[in-house]
């Protein structure tokens, strides 16, 4: 009989410890800290910023030599890209905007004055299906098609970088939408570990910033162990200008 109480009491005894290790467990979890290794943390800042930032766009070299005079004519030219109209964007030489119309196979550029031949013009195509251009049509007038051999037109550069418009357009940048994001609601969007934080600093490269995100670690009053990575970039806009930028991520 009494070893029976026995085996009761041990039973009893180490419910009663399972219960209360249970108890300090739950109490005084929040305390424990998870350790992330440096690493870790600014490869989560650094791969979302490329990628919610980034951007790609086709630069297009055309080369148009008429047989016939074409002055005050809009040109039409096969074209072999079966892009929708405002995701294109055309130039001259000089970088000067052309209204275009563009079809299933071809591409109309709008009349530049005074053309004879043997007279070569070229243009440059810009395209991207990432955001909308404004609509470059326009009426265009009489119209003159130009055979394919007095046409070449080259391979595409594709060029990537941080999307930032020089221009005031419909669509907001990716860059500009980023800054304009609420810090504790990024990091839930990058999956950032709540309990730590980040800084991003965009400069150019004489140290002129573009923009920051978070707290910059150097107003902190307790000593903290800072992360550091810092690289290069370029802001590209919506006519292929870019010029060059320097990250600086820091994680803690």
């Amino acid at each position: 009989m009494k070893k029976g109480l026995t085996y009761i009491d041990v039973a009893i005894s180490v419910g009663i410890f399972v219960i209360y290790a249970l108890f300090l467990f739950i109490t005084f979890r929040p305390a424990i800290q998870e350790e992330y290794d440096d690493d870790y943390l600014i490869s989560i800042v650094q791969t979302n910023f490329i990628r919610d930032t980034y951007w790609s766009q086709s630069r297009i070299p055309i080369a148009i030599t008429p047989a016939d005079d074409v002055s005050g004519k809009a040109v039409t030219i096969t074209f072999p890209f079966t892009w929708r109209e405002n995701s294109v964007y055309l130039t001259n030489s000089e970088g000067v905007e052309k209204n275009i119309e563009i079809t299933s196979s071809s591409l109309t550029i709008e009349s530049i004055g005074a053309w004879t031949p043997p007279d070569k013009k070229q243009f440059f195509a810009y395209h991207s299906d990432e955001f909308s251009y404004y609509a470059h049509t326009s009426l265009m007038g009489d119209r003159m098609t130009i055979s394919d051999e007095l046409v070449f037109i080259g391979v595409a550069e594709i060029n990537q970088g941080i999307q930032r418009f020089s221009q005031s357009i419909q669509d907001k940048d990716k860059f500009s939408l980023l800054l304009e994001t609420p810090y504790e609601e990024l990091k839930e969007k990058w999956n950032y570990p709540k309990k730590k934080d980040f800084f991003i600093d965009i400069e150019t490269p004489d140290g002129t910033s573009k923009g920051a995100i978070g707290t910059n670690p150097d107003t902190l009053t307790i000593n903290t162990k800072i992360n550091r990575l810092t690289f290069s970039s370029r802001f590209l806009d919506e006519m292929g200008g870019s010029s060059q930028a320097v990250i600086d991520i820091r994680t803690w």
